[in-house]
């Protein structure tokens, strides 16, 4: 019996180590494996945040160029010679000097034209910023930059 009971110590002992050598080689070929996992992970976003930032900075520079057209269109839609122009289209000229006079809130707001007709100039104001105002808008045309 004691040989059976050494016998089965033995085989005891022997399992439990059979146990802690598997679980220490797995640990050491997971370890590895799980190192590459995180390592390759953190690549492929820094290359996929890589290419957004390419991708943003190519749009920040398109729409810069869209920007300066724009001012630049402003800034022609804004000139005093166009308005001029505009404002020649519609009828209106420019008073004699001798014409021009402060006229206060509770005088009626007709006006004698030079040609001797009255008209009111709060028609004439409100048909130029319909005119200028509108829907009637000039469309921006987008220019082609060469990279």
């Amino acid at each position: 019996m004691k040989l059976n009971r050494n016998k089965t110590s033995l085989n005891r002992l022997t399992h439990r180590g059979s146990k802690s050598l598997k679980l220490k080689l797995f640990l050491i070929f997971l370890t590895p494996v799980l190192l590459a996992s995180l390592y390759i992970w953190q690549r492929v976003t820094v290359i996929t945040l890589s290419s957004q930032t390419k991708q943003l900075r190519v749009e920040i520079k398109q729409r810069q160029k869209t920007l300066d057209y724009m001012q630049i269109e402003v800034a022609k839609l804004s000139s005093i010679d166009r308005i001029e122009k505009n404002i020649a289209d519609l009828g209106f000229v420019r008073p004699l000097f001798d014409s021009i006079g402060i006229i206060s809130e509770s005088v009626e707001s007709t006006c004698a034209d030079p040609r001797g007709e009255k008209e009111n100039i709060w028609v004439k104001l409100k048909s130029l910023q319909k005119s200028l105002f509108s829907g009637d808008k000039v469309e921006a045309k987008e220019i082609k930059h060469e990279h």
